[in-house]
């Protein structure tokens, strides 16, 4: 999972706890097509970005469907959750759409929406 900003160089892992109420997320949401297939959820947390990487392995299949997602991050900002929901949020779209079209789906690769915080 490679940032999208040139100058994130140095990062956190997401908390294990963060990982682990992810992939839980994606298990009650998906349950029924994920089946016996695998959850890969890894996020990153750099000074400027957030990202996070939801991996899907179906059985007998030897690569795996990713759903990557890069926010813009400030440590400005009071919380960051927010943002980790807002990366979870577009990774579950993006997850729905594959089951959905039964893979045939053709993501762009940079998508700059801009970002409401509310007041």
């Amino acid at each position: 999972m490679q940032p999208r900003l040139k100058n994130s160089k140095k990062w956190t892992r997401f908390p294990q706890e963060y990982l682990d109420q992810i992939r839980a997320v994606f298990t009650e949401n998906f349950g029924a097509q994920i089946g016996d297939g695998e959850l890969i959820v890894e996020g990153k947390i750099y000074p400027r970005e957030i990202t996070l990487r939801v991996g899907y392995l179906e059985p007998g299949r030897l690569t795996q469907a990713n759903f990557e997602v890069s926010v813009d991050y400030s440590t400005k900002e009071p919380d960051i959750v927010s943002t980790v929901h807002l990366c979870v949020d577009a990774a579950a779209s993006m997850m729905m759409d594959y089951f959905e079209k039964d893979g045939e789906v053709d993501f762009p690769f940079v998508c700059n929406i801009p970002r409401r915080i509310p007041l």
